[in-house]
């Protein structure tokens, strides 16, 4: 619990983006939802010559007139989970925060470090949200600009009928691993997500030192039906 309330205190301080509309961005809309997107995932984490495996399913449904539920089940390591949240749709911030906050107190550990530490915690505030991606694109840090990117595009694949751009993240000697991603502007978050080079003091816990963490996305709709019941609603 102690690295997850050092995780979420970085979440607070880099959480800098708060827009009214997706409509206010070109480009990635990362964190926005709209009633009747589901997206699927299937989870992998090898390490050690072990490995883990798993789904996340994430259904968004309307909750009232200014208000979602995202609905997050699925299971990992052989534990089942469902946690919701109901959220202002129009606020990616409010979004990452309260998702971050249900998933840090009501998912067991390894799902919570499988899923946060790949699809949910780098996104928000990275270079891409609300970036128009082509095969030229690279992100340069400021402090050392005549250095290579840290981000960059590599080429295209496709994961679960959506083709996205594929990028490098070389993020090993500040965030304590590296990163294969891969991004759909038309989808809220990733289509691909593999972390690796993971070091002993990656906020996620030593214990994910040398492993391979990939997530990927098997189906996006955006039409899918709403739940009779919905679980476990977390609220502050």
């Amino acid at each position: 619990m102690k690295r997850c309330m050092s995780i979420l205190m970085m979440a607070v301080l880099v959480v800098s983006v708060s827009v009214g509309s997706a409509a206010a961005f070109e480009g990635w809309q990362s964190f926005f939802f709209e009633p009747g997107y589901l997206l699927e995932y299937s989870l992998n984490r090898s390490q050690d010559d072990a490995e883990l495996t798993g789904t996340l399913a994430i259904l968004a449904q309307e909750a009232s007139e200014d208000e979602l539920y995202l609905i997050l089940t699925g299971g990992f390591a052989d534990e089942e989970f469902a946690v919701s949240v109901s959220v202002d749709p129009y606020d990616p911030e409010e979004v990452f925060m309260m998702v971050f906050f249900a998933m840090m107190m009501s998912m067991p550990e390894d799902a919570m470090a499988m899923i946060g530490s790949t699809l949910w915690f780098p996104w928000f505030d990275s270079p891409m949200h609300g970036i128009v991606l082509d095969s030229e694109w690279a992100f340069y840090d400021e402090e050392e600009p005549d250095e290579d990117p840290a981000l960059f595009v590599t080429g295209r694949d496709s994961f679960g009928g959506f083709e996205g751009w594929v990028m490098e993240f070389d993020a090993a000697d500040w965030m304590g691993a590296s990163m294969t991603m891969c991004i759909d502007e038309s989808v809220p978050l990733p289509l691909m997500v593999s972390l690796y080079n993971v070091q002993e003091w990656h906020e996620m816990g030593e214990e994910l030192a040398g492993a391979t963490l990939t997530i990927e996305l098997l189906d996006f709709q955006t039409d899918a039906l709403p739940l009779d019941e919905i679980p476990n609603v977390f609220d502050i």
